[in-house]
C-alpha cells in the first residue's frame, strides 16, 4: 500500500513535470526561442521541487563516511593486560543495560574498569553521526571507536516523523558498502571481548 502511494505521487510529479516542460517549450516557440530555453530550466526547477535535496545530501554522506568514519584502534586488549596486569580477574560483568545519558553522550557500563559510550551530533542536510567507543573509566582512554554517518530516514512502518521520513530516496543506512570489510563487526568483536573478561560474576 505504501509502494502504491509513493508510485503514485511520484508518477503524479513525474506527468506533472512533462505538461509543464512542454508549456515551458510552446511559450519558447511563441516567442521565437529555441524550445529549451524555457524548457530546461523549467525541467530543473520541477526537478527540484521534490529532489533538492537528493544529491547534495548523499554527497555530504559520501564525504563524511570518507573523511571521519571507519574503524580506529588506539590500544589492544593485550596492551591493556600487559598495562593492567592482574586487573581483568577481578572484573564482574554489569547485567544493567539501562544508558546514562550526559548530553549526546550515552554510556553503558560493561564492567568496573570499561564503559561504551556512544555520542550522537547531527551535521547538514540531516546526516547523523554516530561515534562509538569503548572507553577505560580509569583513565578515560578510548581504546577502539568506530565512527558511522546514516541520514537518519526511519521506515514508515515505523511512523512518520516529519516529510522528511516520506523521502526514501534520501535513504542512506551506514558508510558500509562492503559487508565483507565490515568495521562495526570489529567494533562489537572487541566489545564482546571485553564482556568476556573477568570472574564469571555479574552485577
Amino acid at each position: 500500500m505504501i509502494g502504491l502511494i509513493y508510485l503514485l505521487v511520484m508518477g503524479g510529479h513525474l506527468l506533472l513535470s512533462i505538461w509543464v516542460v512542454n508549456l515551458a517549450v510552446k511559450q519558447a516557440r511563441k516567442r521565437s526561442k529555441p524550445g529549451w530555453h524555457y524548457g530546461v530550466p523549467m525541467g530543473i526547477a520541477m526537478f527540484l521541487v521534490l529532489y533538492w535535496d537528493l544529491i547534495p545530501t548523499h554527497v555530504v554522506h559520501r564525504y563524511h563516511c570518507l573523511v571521519d568514519g571507519g574503524f580506529t584502534e588506539n590500544k589492544t586488549l593485550e596492551e591493556w593486560k600487559r598495562e593492567n596486569p592482574g586487573v581483568t580477574e577481578t572484573l564482574i560483568l554489569n547485567q544493567q543495560q539501562g544508558a546514562i545519558i550526559t548530553g549526546n553522550r550515552r554510556r553503558y557500563t560493561i564492567n568496573q574498569r570499561f564503559a561504551w559510550d556512544v555520542y550522537t551530533t547531527r551535521h547538514i542536510l540531516g546526516i547523523r553521526e554516530t561515534d562509538k567507543r569503548i572507553v577505560d573509566l580509569d583513565t578515560n582512554e578510548s581504546l577502539v571507536r568506530y565512527i558511522d554517518f546514516d541520514t537518519d530516514i526511519r521506515a514508515i512502518g515505523l511512523g512518520v516523523r516529519g516529510i522528511r521520513d516520506l523521502k526514501v530516496w534520501l535513504a542512506a543506512n551506514s558508510c558500509e558498502l562492503d559487508s565483507r570489510n565490515n568495521n562495526l563487526s570489529r567494533f562489537n568483536a572487541f566489545e564482546n571481548e571485553i564482556e568476556l573478561l573477568g570472574s564469571g560474576k555479574k552485577w
